[in-house]
């Protein structure tokens, strides 16, 4: 028997209310391929069921040091991630979910579950986007195609973006309204100071679109409901 085909069996008989006869059954298994990635997973997966969220937090970590991929590679971020935020670590949590969704673009129990530590981190216009985009791409009903278009709008709306950390506005926040036209609106902004001795951030539709260095303060250049941002030092 293969060692993909033993963890299939422990797992076939695996009773979540009672995990312990499963943990049991791994820790040999673990003893013997310590440096296994899936093995380290699947440990770490049951010491969570059992709520050892520590322990649990220990086991994906290494999992994802020796390299998982795939399919196991998404259950791993979902469940690393969730066991951060359940741990308090909203901030590292929802850092996770940003890589995993940049592995997994497609993937809607990453967007569900980022959307939770969007909301547990009080990010809330992120987590309803998150959600939204969920509905968008994967729902398939003849009752709300129609409004997918406003749906995905209502999204990017309700993105925000954030200014980096090393930055000297360091923690501001910048809200702001996306559209899929917002990049015509970079031109309104960007012609507002033309000739400006430093560059500046502009900042649109949520992205980040361009650095550089300004002093001077918050400039707005809105047309109707398209917005761009410049925020200076």
């Amino acid at each position: 028997m293969t060692l993909d085909e033993e963890l299939d069996r422990i797992f076939t008989v695996r009773d979540r209310n009672n995990i312990q006869p499963t943990i049991d059954a791994l820790l040999p298994i673990l003893a013997e391929h310590p440096a296994d990635a899936r093995v380290l997973y699947e440990v770490g997966g049951a010491y969570d069921t059992a709520g050892k969220e520590q322990t649990a937090r220990s086991f994906y970590e290494q999992a994802l040091q020796v390299g998982l991929s795939g399919d196991l590679l998404r259950r791993c971020y979902v469940q690393y991630g969730s066991t951060l935020r359940n741990l308090g670590e909203f901030a590292r949590s929802v850092e996770v979910f940003e890589r995993a969704r940049q592995d997994f673009p497609d993937s809607p129990s990453l967007a569900v579950f980022q959307a939770i530590s969007f909301h547990a981190s009080s990010r809330f216009d992120e987590a309803v986007a998150s959600l939204l985009e969920v509905v968008v791409e994967g729902v398939e009903s003849p009752d709300i195609e129609p409004y997918k278009p406003s749906i995905r709008g209502t999204a990017c709306r309700c993105h925000s973006t954030r200014v980096p950390t090393s930055h000297p506005l360091d923690g501001t926040e910048i809200r702001r309204r996306r559209a899929d036209s917002a990049v015509r609106s970079v031109g309104l902004a960007a012609q507002e100071i033309r000739g400006a001795p430093m560059p500046v951030i502009l900042v649109t539709g949520g992205r980040r679109l361009s650095w550089a260095v300004r002093t001077g303060t918050l400039y707005r250049a809105r047309r109707n409901w398209e917005s761009a941002d410049i925020l200076t030092p």
